[in-house]
């Protein structure tokens, strides 16, 4: 069984993260992932994001971003 990390995350971070990793804007990160109340190691919430339909949000972000363009 995986263990589990039990300490709250810098949210801060986290966003900064995955702004970088989804080159999307911070505020989008902000207003399509609502992970304020979650107190869950980063990894594991980067597993979170990865295995759900938020990574949607973002690809459909981006496609109407570019078709804006």
């Amino acid at each position: 069984m995986p263990q589990t990390t039990q300490h709250a995350i810098n949210l801060d971070d986290l966003f900064a993260d995955i702004a970088h990793k989804f080159k999307t804007p911070l505020a989008v990160c902000l207003n399509n992932i609502e992970l304020a109340q979650l107190k869950i190691a980063h990894g594991q919430i980067a597993e979170l994001i990865f295995q759900t339909a938020l990574i949607r949000q973002f690809r459909i972000f981006r496609f109407c971003s570019m078709a804006e363009n």
